[in-house]
Protein backbone atom coordinates (compact mmCIF):
# COMPACT_ATOMS: atom_id res chain seq x y z
CA UNK A 1 0.00 0.00 0.00
CA UNK A 2 1.43 3.37 -1.06
CA UNK A 3 1.78 5.75 1.92
CA UNK A 4 0.96 8.75 -0.28
CA UNK A 5 -1.47 8.82 -3.21
CA UNK A 6 -1.53 11.51 -5.91
CA UNK A 7 -4.33 12.32 -8.36
CA UNK A 8 -4.27 15.07 -10.97
CA UNK A 9 -7.17 16.53 -12.92
CA UNK A 10 -8.44 19.91 -14.11
CA UNK A 11 -5.50 21.75 -12.54
CA UNK A 12 -6.12 20.20 -9.12
CA UNK A 13 -3.49 17.97 -7.50
CA UNK A 14 -4.96 15.85 -4.69
CA UNK A 15 -2.45 14.33 -2.27
CA UNK A 16 -3.90 11.70 0.07
CA UNK A 17 -1.92 10.56 3.09
CA UNK A 18 -2.71 6.85 3.02
CA UNK A 19 -1.93 5.45 6.45
CA UNK A 20 -5.39 5.25 8.01
CA UNK A 21 -4.29 2.63 10.55
CA UNK A 22 -1.96 5.31 11.99
CA UNK A 23 -4.47 8.15 11.53
CA UNK A 24 -2.24 9.26 8.65
CA UNK A 25 0.68 10.23 10.89
CA UNK A 26 3.46 11.23 8.51
CA UNK A 27 6.49 8.96 8.36
CA UNK A 28 9.72 9.35 6.41
CA UNK A 29 8.17 8.05 3.18
CA UNK A 30 5.31 10.56 3.42
CA UNK A 31 7.71 13.46 4.01
CA UNK A 32 9.87 12.40 1.04
CA UNK A 33 6.77 12.01 -1.16
CA UNK A 34 5.45 15.40 -0.09
CA UNK A 35 8.80 17.07 -0.80
CA UNK A 36 8.86 15.51 -4.29
CA UNK A 37 5.23 16.38 -5.02
CA UNK A 38 5.61 20.01 -3.91
CA UNK A 39 8.66 20.35 -6.18
CA UNK A 40 6.66 18.87 -9.10
CA UNK A 41 3.74 21.22 -8.49
CA UNK A 42 6.07 24.22 -8.33
CA UNK A 43 7.50 23.31 -11.75
CA UNK A 44 4.30 22.25 -13.52
CA UNK A 45 2.12 25.14 -14.74
CA UNK A 46 -0.78 22.72 -15.29
CA UNK A 47 -0.89 22.11 -11.51
CA UNK A 48 -2.90 25.10 -10.27
CA UNK A 49 -4.13 24.04 -6.83
CA UNK A 50 -3.04 21.51 -4.24
CA UNK A 51 -5.41 19.64 -1.92
CA UNK A 52 -4.01 17.69 1.02
CA UNK A 53 -6.30 15.05 2.49
CA UNK A 54 -6.15 11.84 4.49
CA UNK A 55 -7.55 8.36 4.00
CA UNK A 56 -9.95 6.66 6.37
CA UNK A 57 -11.76 9.68 7.73
CA UNK A 58 -8.74 11.40 9.28
CA UNK A 59 -6.63 14.15 7.76
CA UNK A 60 -3.32 13.77 9.58
CA UNK A 61 -2.31 13.57 13.21
CA UNK A 62 1.10 15.10 12.46
CA UNK A 63 4.52 13.50 12.42
CA UNK A 64 4.84 9.89 13.47
CA UNK A 65 6.69 9.97 16.76
CA UNK A 66 7.06 6.25 17.30
CA UNK A 67 6.81 5.47 21.02
CA UNK A 68 6.96 9.10 22.15
CA UNK A 69 3.89 10.78 23.56
CA UNK A 70 0.29 9.66 23.68
CA UNK A 71 -2.13 8.95 20.89
CA UNK A 72 -5.22 10.87 19.81
CA UNK A 73 -6.04 14.29 18.44
CA UNK A 74 -5.49 17.47 20.39
CA UNK A 75 -8.67 18.52 22.11
CA UNK A 76 -9.41 22.17 21.37
CA UNK A 77 -12.19 24.30 22.69
CA UNK A 78 -14.86 26.31 20.94
CA UNK A 79 -17.17 25.48 18.09
CA UNK A 80 -17.02 25.70 14.33
CA UNK A 81 -19.63 28.46 14.43
CA UNK A 82 -17.43 30.50 16.78
CA UNK A 83 -14.43 29.95 14.52
CA UNK A 84 -16.41 31.23 11.51
CA UNK A 85 -17.77 34.17 13.50
CA UNK A 86 -14.28 35.45 14.30
CA UNK A 87 -12.97 34.76 10.79
CA UNK A 88 -10.72 31.86 11.72
CA UNK A 89 -12.38 29.63 9.09
CA UNK A 90 -14.18 30.45 5.84
CA UNK A 91 -17.12 28.13 6.35
CA UNK A 92 -18.53 25.45 8.60
CA UNK A 93 -20.05 22.44 6.84
CA UNK A 94 -21.43 19.13 8.09
CA UNK A 95 -18.89 16.30 8.07
CA UNK A 96 -20.86 14.51 5.35
CA UNK A 97 -20.46 17.51 3.02
CA UNK A 98 -16.84 18.34 3.80
CA UNK A 99 -15.20 16.59 0.84
CA UNK A 100 -17.60 18.20 -1.66
CA UNK A 101 -17.13 21.65 -0.10
CA UNK A 102 -13.33 21.34 -0.14
CA UNK A 103 -13.28 20.13 -3.75
CA UNK A 104 -15.54 23.00 -4.80
CA UNK A 105 -13.20 25.58 -3.25
CA UNK A 106 -10.10 23.85 -4.66
CA UNK A 107 -11.73 23.70 -8.12
CA UNK A 108 -12.48 27.42 -7.96
CA UNK A 109 -8.84 28.15 -7.11
CA UNK A 110 -7.58 25.79 -9.84
CA UNK A 111 -9.75 27.54 -12.42
CA UNK A 112 -8.45 30.98 -11.41
CA UNK A 113 -5.87 33.12 -13.20
CA UNK A 114 -2.50 31.44 -12.52
CA UNK A 115 -0.31 34.54 -12.86
CA UNK A 116 -2.44 36.59 -10.49
CA UNK A 117 -2.75 33.73 -7.99
CA UNK A 118 1.00 33.10 -8.09
CA UNK A 119 1.81 36.74 -7.45
CA UNK A 120 -0.74 36.89 -4.64
CA UNK A 121 0.77 33.82 -2.96
CA UNK A 122 4.26 35.33 -3.18
CA UNK A 123 3.06 38.63 -1.74
CA UNK A 124 1.35 36.85 1.15
CA UNK A 125 4.41 34.72 1.83
CA UNK A 126 6.60 37.83 2.04
CA UNK A 127 4.11 39.94 4.00
CA UNK A 128 5.30 38.80 7.41
CA UNK A 129 8.83 40.05 6.82
CA UNK A 130 8.08 43.11 4.66
CA UNK A 131 7.61 46.72 5.60
CA UNK A 132 4.44 48.47 4.48
CA UNK A 133 6.43 50.26 1.75
CA UNK A 134 7.82 46.94 0.47
CA UNK A 135 4.38 45.31 0.53
CA UNK A 136 2.88 48.21 -1.43
CA UNK A 137 5.69 47.99 -3.97
CA UNK A 138 5.07 44.25 -4.44
CA UNK A 139 1.33 44.95 -4.87
CA UNK A 140 2.00 47.71 -7.42
CA UNK A 141 4.26 45.38 -9.39
CA UNK A 142 1.63 42.63 -9.32
CA UNK A 143 -1.05 45.01 -10.57
CA UNK A 144 1.21 46.26 -13.36
CA UNK A 145 2.04 42.74 -14.50
CA UNK A 146 -1.50 41.39 -14.22
CA UNK A 147 -3.21 44.22 -16.08
CA UNK A 148 -1.16 43.29 -19.17
CA UNK A 149 -1.88 39.54 -19.19
CA UNK A 150 -4.09 37.67 -21.63
CA UNK A 151 -5.91 36.35 -18.59
CA UNK A 152 -7.02 39.89 -17.70
CA UNK A 153 -8.42 40.37 -21.21
CA UNK A 154 -10.10 36.97 -20.93
CA UNK A 155 -11.71 37.98 -17.63
CA UNK A 156 -13.25 41.11 -19.18
CA UNK A 157 -14.31 39.26 -22.34
CA UNK A 158 -15.91 36.43 -20.36
CA UNK A 159 -17.74 38.95 -18.17
CA UNK A 160 -19.08 40.81 -21.22
CA UNK A 161 -20.13 37.52 -22.84
CA UNK A 162 -21.67 36.27 -19.57
CA UNK A 163 -19.63 33.06 -19.50
CA UNK A 164 -17.04 31.58 -17.15
CA UNK A 165 -13.47 32.66 -17.98
CA UNK A 166 -10.90 30.16 -19.18
CA UNK A 167 -7.50 31.24 -17.87
CA UNK A 168 -4.25 30.11 -19.48
CA UNK A 169 -1.63 31.72 -17.29
CA UNK A 170 -0.44 34.16 -19.94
Amino acid sequence: MDPTLVERGDGLVTVTFNRPEKKNALNGANWADLDRILAEVARNPADRALLLTGAGGNFCTGAELGGAGGEGPANGSGSGAQAAEIGFVNAVVPAAGLDAAVREIAGTIAAGPPVALSMTKRALAAAGTSSLAQALEVEALAQTVNVHTRDMREAFTAYAERRPPVFEGR
